[in-house]
């Protein structure tokens, strides 16, 4: 969608943005549902301006975003 067609949207009242900046686990958990995509992508990782233009984006979307940190292990 073009910046032209954002402005003409009347703008949502919240919007719940799902981040996961990363695949990287070091745990090897039976159930997961992210091991495919982890071989598939391994060590990738969001960049910083990935992350501003998606908040800048959503913004520009609704009056309030929450953002939703997912993904990736602390233990890593």
């Amino acid at each position: 969608m073009r910046q032209s067609d954002i402005e003409k949207l009347d703008r949502e009242e919240r919007l719940v943005l799902i981040v996961k900046p990363t695949n990287m686990c070091n745990l090897d958990c039976k159930y997961c549902y992210d091991k495919p995509i982890r071989k598939l992508m391994p060590n990738t990782k969001m960049t910083l301006d990935t992350f501003e233009h998606a908040i800048k984006l959503a913004n520009q979307y609704a009056k309030k975003v929450t953002v939703l940190w997912h993904g990736g292990e602390l233990l890593f």
